[in-house]
Formats: C-alpha cells, sequence, structure tokens
C-alpha cells in the first residue's frame, strides 16, 4: 500500500510541476513568439513555411520530391496537427510552441531538482522562460530549435543523473530514449546534434578510461536501438513515397553543399571587415553571444562553476559539462552558415548557470522557502517579466497594427477577388501572403530558400513570361528590369516593417486577368 501511495503521490506532483510550467509557458510564449493570439499575423519566412508545406502534404504532396523545403521531415509532421487546428491562422502553431516550452521547463526543473530544494525552482522557472524568449536568439517563434528544447532539456536531464552517479549506470531506457531523441533531432535538424555529440564524447572518455568495455558496448548497443526506433517514421514515410533519393538530395546534400554558398545580414555585418577565415568565424560566434547576453551569462556562470572549478569532487561531471561546452559552441564556430536563432539551444546550459548560482543560496534560506512562498515569489515574477517583456519585447510594434493595415491582408483582397487564384513569391522567403490568403501552392519551388538551385531560377523565368500564375509577390524587388516584356502590371507597393528594416512588398498582377 506504501508502495502505490509514494507513485500516487510522485505522479501528483509531477502533475502540479507540469501545470506550473504550462501555465509559465502559455504567458511566455503569448509574448514572445509571433505566433501568439496577441499579434495581428506571424510574418516570419520560414514559420509561414513549414505552414504551407504541412497544406501541400495534405494534399498529397511528397516531401523533397514534390516540395523543396530543407528541414527535416518531423518538423513539418508537427506542423500538420498545428495547421488543422487554425488555418490560416497561427493559433496551433502557438498551442505547439506552448508544449514545446512547458516540457522544456520540466527537465528543466527535473535537471534543477537533483541539486536544489522544490520550493526553491518555480521561481526559477519562470526566469528561464524569461531568458529563453526574451533573447533575439528566439527570433519570431517557431524555429525548429525552439521547438527541440524539450529533447535537449531531456537529454541534459539524464547526462546529469549519469555523470553524478559514478558507480551506477542508467537504466535501459534511458539509453534507449536518448537514441530516439537523437533520432528526432537529426531528422528535424542535423545541426542540432551538437548536444549529443558532448554527451557520447564524454561517454567514451570515461569507459575508455575506466576500461569498462562492456558498458561502453551497452549504451552504444540501446543508444543505436533508439535511433533505428526514432527513425521508423522518416523510414515509413520514405520508403511509402519512394523519396529516399529525394530526401538525401535536398535535406542531406543540399543543406551540406550550397546551404552555405548564399548570404544573410548577420554572417554580412562581418565580413564586411574580416576575411572568411578563422576570425571571420571566431568573430561571428562573439557577435552571437553578444546578441545573446542572458543565455550567454548564465551559460558561462554554468561552465565556471560546473566545468572548470577544480574544487567540483565530481570529477565525471565537470567532465561530461566541458564535453557538451566544447561540442555545442565548437559546432558554432564551425558552421559556415549562421542565423541568430542558432544559439538558442545554449539555452540549454542556461540551465546549469541557474542551477549554479542557487547553490550559492545559504540553507537558512533554502529552509524557509514553503510551498506558499515559492507560489508567491513566482507570481511576483511572472507579474514584472511579463509587462516588461511585452512592453520591450522584439515584436511590441505588431501591437500598433490592425490586420486590416498590413500590407497581407490589403494583397488578400485585391487577390479574392479572383477565383482560384494562384499566386507565385518570386525570389524570396513568404512573409504570409499565401497563408493568408489561403492559397496552398503546387509548385515545387514555390519559395525562395537559401540555396543555389539554378534549377529553380529556370522554372520562375519560364512561369512568369508565360504568365501562367495571377499574381506575383515580391520583396524589396521590381521584377520590370529583370523580365523585360513582363506580362504583368504593378498593382500595389507597400512598405512595412521587419527585423528593423523596412520592406517594401509588391503586388503584380497578370495582364489578361479581368478586373
Amino acid at each position: 500500500m506504501s508502495k502505490i501511495n509514494l507513485s500516487t503521490a510522485k505522479q501528483s506532483n509531477s502533475l502540479k510541476i507540469i501545470l506550473t510550467c504550462f501555465f509559465i509557458a502559455v504567458a511566455f510564449v503569448a509574448v514572445g513568439s509571433k505566433s501568439s493570439f496577441i499579434y495581428p499575423i506571424n510574418d516570419w519566412g520560414d514559420a509561414n513555411a513549414y505552414i504551407t508545406v504541412a497544406r501541400m502534404m495534405l494534399k498529397g504532396k511528397v516531401l523533397y520530391a514534390d516540395i523543396f523545403e530543407q528541414k527535416g521531415l518531423y518538423h513539418y509532421l508537427l506542423h500538420i496537427p498545428a495547421t488543422l487546428i487554425s488555418y490560416p491562422g497561427f493559433f496551433g502553431v502557438y498551442l505547439l510552441e506552448t508544449l514545446a516550452l512547458t516540457f522544456f521547463l520540466f527537465f528543466a526543473y527535473k535537471s534543477m531538482a537533483l541539486y536544489l530544494p522544490s520550493g526553491l525552482i518555480p521561481p526559477t522557472l519562470a526566469i528561464l522562460a524569461f531568458i529563453t524568449t526574451f533573447s533575439p536568439a528566439f527570433a519570431h517563434g517557431d524555429s525548429a530549435e525552439e521547438l527541440m528544447l524539450p529533447f535537449l532539456a531531456y537529454s541534459l536531464y539524464k547526462l546529469l543523473q549519469w555523470s553524478r552517479n559514478e558507480d551506477a549506470d542508467l537504466p535501459a531506457g534511458a539509453w534507449i530514449f536518448q537514441g530516439i531523441a537523437t533520432a528526432v533531432i537529426f531528422w528535424t535538424k542535423y545541426t542540432l546534434l551538437s548536444f549529443h555529440i558532448g554527451f557520447c564524447l564524454a561517454i567514451l572518455i570515461v569507459s575508455v578510461c575506466s576500461r569498462d568495455w562492456k558498458g561502453l558496448f551497452r549504451k552504444v548497443a540501446l543508444w543505436v536501438l533508439g535511433i533505428i526506433l526514432g527513425s521508423l517514421p522518416l523510414l515509413f514515410y520514405c520508403g511509402l513515397t519512394h523519396s529516399f533519393a529525394d530526401m538525401f538530395a535536398v535535406y542531406i546534400r543540399s543543406n551540406a553543399v550550397t546551404y552555405a554558398q548564399t548570404h544573410n545580414q548577420f554572417n554580412e555585418q562581418l565580413a564586411q571587415h574580416f576575411n572568411r577565415g578563422i576570425i571571420f568565424h571566431i568573430g561571428r560566434f562573439l557577435f552571437g553571444l553578444g546578441s545573446n547576453p542572458l543565455i550567454t551569462g548564465m551559460a558561462l556562470v554554468g561552465f565556471l562553476r560546473l566545468g572548470w572549478a577544480r574544487k567540483n569532487p565530481q570529477r565525471r561531471l565537470r567532465l561530461a559539462v566541458r564535453c557538451i561546452y566544447g561540442s555545442m559552441l565548437g559546432i558554432l564556430i564551425a558552421l559556415p552558415f549562421v542565423f541568430n536563432y542558432y544559439f538558442l539551444p545554449l539555452v540549454i546550459l542556461s540551465i546549469l548557470g541557474i542551477i549554479s548560482l542557487l547553490r550559492w543560496v545559504p540553507d537558512s534560506v533554502r529552509a524557509g522557502i514553503n510551498r506558499k512562498k515559492s507560489l508567491a515569489a513566482t507570481i511576483l515574477i511572472l507579474a514584472f517579466l511579463i509587462p516588461f517583456s511585452l512592453a520591450s519585447g522584439r515584436h511590441s510594434y505588431l501591437l500598433l497594427y490592425g490586420r486590416e493595415d498590413l500590407p497581407q491582408y490589403k494583397f488578400r483582397k485585391i487577390i479574392r477577388q479572383t477565383p482560384d487564384p494562384t499566386l507565385m513569391i518570386h525570389a524570396t522567403m513568404d512573409h504570409g501572403f499565401q497563408n493568408v490568403a489561403e492559397i496552398v501552392p503546387d509548385d515545387k519551388y514555390f519559395i525562395g530558400t537559401n540555396t543555389i538551385v539554378p534549377e529553380r531560377v529556370r522554372i520562375w523565368r519560364e512561369t512568369i513570361m508565360a504568365g501562367k500564375v495571377d499574381y506575383i509577390i515580391t520583396n524589396n524587388q521590381e521584377l520590370e528590369p529583370l523580365y523585360p516584356g513582363l506580362p504583368y502590371d504593378l498593382v500595389e507597393a507597400i512598405p512595412h516593417p521587419y527585423e528593423k528594416q523596412v520592406f517594401v512588398y509588391r503586388l503584380y498582377r497578370r495582364k489578361t486577368l479581368p478586373h
């Protein structure tokens, strides 16, 4: 009976923790993500691409074969239920982001509970949520980095469990789930595997130094089993659609080869001053860290306290921390192409910083924090941080606009005057025009991505000069000089702010179209 009561008590406590994390996530995602119901639109090109791909897949299009988009299959599978909930709106994506942040906070709680009294943790979860969503690396919301945070936080929790207890190993299920997490991350965005590379390196060093060959073989076998299990959905999908070659060409080869040949403003700010050598890579890396001071500061504290200090008696923990820091930071330096949101996974290391800081809290203070005081502190922190995030956040300017003020909705009003309209987004990402107009494209190259694809340019030219689509939308680009004899008229050009710039969106209509 006592075992049953103990199990019930643990389940009840876990449910309370999850609910606490959920309410914190609801508030911070509402402020930090453009997918939120408080903003009139999510105009991020990547987020709109995910929704469009999900709708195309629902229409029977095969990812990679019929749709050229570069994230992994699992990222789009996550967006299918999200778009079924609220298309063309983003409320389904908001729920997806909320769940992701909820379980990220839950596993962060589990990691902190290894070192800290439970009453001290809930207020810090609100601070961690703020650090995550307020940092520029959170971008517009709905990045692959954001949605993979729960898997990274789970793996951190298990790494801490393994590294704290040097006399025992984790159960088989824990290593299998590590393999599943590895597979999910790989088939979502494989550059996010840096944490697991560091984890594996720590296991290898510990096993070799202790000559624990049997333990190493056990971990490898269970991890590989998990990878196979976690890859089954991908294998079934590509097998049923005969798209293995297309998946390899687009997701693996294109991302590794042609993605690095394009440019973005984040890289070019430094490229203007440095050649693209080691100084450029290190400078870009330091610029990224400096752009996210909250994440960077907490991560640095965690390293100094747990990975550097020789006073730390747990050598395995110190080694594991050094390995994951070295791997995550090293791969960020080595990547040939970097956006700001690539730095978001470093918030995993901020958990270690929070643990390190709170371990300095005197025992007398820890003992005096009961459940009521913990709840009160959490509410006070939320009452301060949520209004602060809203007032000074990156997306607060959107609160000044109604939907009728946005170019996406102004263009929609024109486009929907045509029965069953067709639309092309020319040589750029789609900032919400396709989804707002509720147009699901049939074209493989439905947007311009950060890759060099000669076939895409050829198809665009043929489509435009033959007048195969009703409308074309461009971003900071005039079509007339590019296409002499252009069979389209400029209908309207509307400037609108985006990422501290002003974009000019232009709508072109086919000349032979009745209006």
